[in-house]
C-alpha cells in the first residue's frame, strides 16, 4: 500500500465524509435536507475512497484508468448533488422540482460518456503522478456544466443568507463557507488534467466542509440532529479515552512484565477493572456535561431549566407563581414570539370557558375564541402535546373522531397556536400553555417538546391541587352561610 500525502487526505476526506453522511441520514430518512446532505456527502466519500485506490496504482495503467473512471462516476455526480442539498436547505426544493430534474439529466450524460474514452481516454505522466488521466473535449464541457451549477448554487445560499436572520443565517453562513473551501480546494485536481503542471495539495483542505457543516449541525441545530449529534460526540469521547487506557495499560504491562499476557497482567486486571468503572462513570458524566455546556448549549440549559423550575414547582401553592415559573422558564428558553396560558374557569361547572390568565405577544381576542369543549374532548384521547404537523398526521392515519380532529385543526390555523400543551387534572382538561413560531428557528424539536412535557407534568398536579382547594373553600362559604 502506497502512503503518501494523497493516499492519506483521501482516506481522511472518505471516513470525515462518509460518517456525517450516514448520522445525518439515520437522524430523519424522510426529510429532503437530511437526504440530500447524505446524497452529496456520500458521492464526495466516495470519491475520496476511489482517490485513495486510484493513487496506491504503481504498476498498471488499465487499472489506474479503470479507477480514474471510478472516481470520476462520484465527482460528475458531485455538482447536481449540492444542488440538490441547496435547495433543500434554501427551501425551495418544491419550488424547483423540474430545475433539479433537468440537472441530474444533464449530468447522467456526462455519466455514460465516463465508461467510454470520450471523456477518459488514457492516463499517463504528470509531474510526480504515474498514471493521471488526460482531459478531452467531453471532460471540458463537463467542467461548465460543473462551474454553473456550483456558482448558481452558491447564488442561492447568498440569497437566502441575505434574507434570513438568526440561526438560519448562521446555518447558511457556515454551509457556504464550508462547500467554498471544499470546492475550491477539490477542483485543483482538475488542473493536471490539462498537463498543467500544479499539484493537488489543496486535498487536505476538503474535510473543513465537513468540520463546518457539523459545526452548523451542533451549534446551530442544521437539519435537527443535534440530539443524535450530542450522542456521537459522547461516545466518540468515551472510546478515545478507552482506547487510549488501553495502549497505555499494554505498554506499562510491556514494561513491567515483558508481556501483555503474562500471568501477573490478569492479577493486575482485577484491580484495575473496578478503578476504570470508576473513572469512566465519572468522566462519562463530565464529558456529557461538557458537551452539553460548551457545544449543544440549549440542551445544556434545558436540564438547567428543567432542575430549577421542577423543584420550584412540586411545593408551589400559588396558582400565579406557577404561571409565572411557567411562562419565565419557556421565554427564557423555548423564545417563542408569542405565549399564553389559559385556564378553565371553575371545576364544578360543566359548560366552562377558558380565561386568559397570561398573555405575552399573542392576540387576546383570537384567545378568547379558542373552543374548551372541543380541546377538553380531545386531550381526553390525547394527552400528547398537539402541532400543526401532529394534528394533520392524525386526520391523515384515523379511521374515527375525524370531524374532531378537523375542528382542532381549524382552531389551531384560526387562532395562531401552533403548539398547545395540555395541563390535565385526572380526566378534566385544567388549562393549556399555547406557544407560536419561536424566535431563532425554524421549528420545534423534541427537546422543546420534552422539556414542555416535564413543566406540565410538574405543573399540572399543584395547578389542580390549587384549584380543588379553592372549590372546597367556596363549599365551606356556602355551607356556612345555609347554616346562618
Amino acid at each position: 500500500m502506497v502512503v503518501n500525502f494523497y493516499t492519506i487526505t483521501g482516506f481522511i476526506n472518505f471516513i470525515t465524509s462518509s460518517v456525517l453522511a450516514i448520522l445525518v441520514l439515520l437522524r430523519n430518512r424522510k426529510n429532503p435536507k437530511c437526504v440530500s446532505f447524505f446524497i452529496l456527502a456520500m458521492m464526495v466519500g466516495l470519491w475520496s475512497l476511489s482517490y485513495f485506490f486510484w493513487q496506491n496504482i504503481t504498476d498498471n495503467e488499465r487499472s489506474a484508468l479503470i479507477w480514474c473512471r471510478i472516481l470520476m462516476f462520484f465527482t460528475i455526480m458531485i455538482p447536481p448533488a449540492f444542488f440538490h442539498f441547496t435547495l433543500a436547505i434554501t427551501e425551495v426544493l418544491e419550488k424547483r422540482k423540474k430545475s433539479l430534474i433537468i440537472a441530474y439529466a444533464i449530468f447522467c450524460f456526462f455519466l455514460l460518456t465516463n465508461a467510454t474514452p470520450i471523456f477518459i481516454e488514457k492516463v499517463e505522466p504528470v509531474m510526480q503522478f504515474k498514471y493521471w488521466p488526460i482531459a478531452t473535449p467531453m471532460f471540458a464541457a463537463y467542467l461548465v456544466f460543473f462551474g454553473f451549477y456550483v456558482f448558481y448554487s452558491f447564488y442561492l445560499l447568498v440569497k437566502k443568507y441575505k434574507t434570513s436572520k438568526g440561526v438560519v443565517k448562521s446555518q447558511m453562513k457556515y454551509v457556504a463557507i464550508g462547500v467554498i473551501i471544499a470546492f475550491i480546494s477539490g477542483s485543483f485536481n482538475f488542473v493536471p488534467w490539462f498537463r498543467v503542471p500544479i499539484p493537488p495539495i489543496a486535498n487536505g483542505l476538503v474535510p473543513i466542509y465537513v468540520i463546518l457543516i457539523a459545526y452548523a449541525i451542533a451549534r446551530y441545530e442544521l437539519m435537527n440532529i443535534k440530539i443524535l449529534a450530542r450522542n456521537l460526540f459522547l461516545y466518540f469521547g468515551l472510546s478515545f479515552f478507552l482506547y487510549s487506557a488501553f495502549y497505555i495499560v499494554a505498554f506499562i504491562y510491556k514494561i513491567s512484565f515483558g508481556n501483555i499476557l503474562a500471568t501477573e497482567t490478569y492479577f493486575a486486571g482485577m484491580i484495575l477493572a473496578p478503578i476504570f468503572a470508576v473513572i469512566l462513570y465519572s468522566s462519562s458524566n463530565f464529558l456529557s456535561a461538557f458537551i452539553n455546556k460548551n457545544l449543544f448549549p440549549s440542551i445544556y440549559n434545558y436540564q438547567q431549566a428543567i432542575k430549577k423550575s421542577s423543584l420550584i414547582l412540586s411545593y408551589a401553592n400559588n396558582l400565579e407563581k406557577i404561571i409565572n415559573i411557567l411562562t419565565e422558564t419557556i421565554k427564557q428558553t423555548i423564545q417563542p414570539y408569542g405565549m399564553a396560558i389559559l385556564f378553565i374557569k371553575n371545576l364544578d361547572i360543566k359548560n366552562n370557558y377558558f380565561e386568559v390568565s397570561k398573555n405575552y405577544n399573542l392576540n387576546e381576542a383570537e384567545l378568547q375564541k379558542i373552543d374548551y369543549r372541543l380541546f377538553s374532548e380531545f386531550f381526553k384521547k390525547n394527552r400528547q402535546i398537539v402541532t400543526k404537523r401532529s394534528i394533520e398526521s392524525l386526520i391523515e392515519n384515523s379511521k374515527d373522531n375525524k370531524e374532531l380532529l378537523h375542528e382542532i385543526e381549524n382552531q389551531i390555523h384560526q387562532n395562531n397556536a401552533p403548539v398547545c400543551v395540555p395541563l390535565m387534572g385526572g380526566d378534566n382538561l385544567l388549562g393549556i400553555i399555547i406557544l407560536n413560531e419561536k424566535k431563532y428557528e425554524s421549528e420545534y424539536m423534541q427537546e422543546d417538546f420534552d422539556l414542555l412535557e416535564t413543566l406540565s407534568q410538574y405543573s399540572q398536579v399543584a395547578i389542580y391541587n390549587i384549584m380543588l382547594y379553592k372549590k372546597l373553600e367556596k363549599e365551606n362559604i356556602r355551607f356556612e352561610k345555609e347554616k346562618v
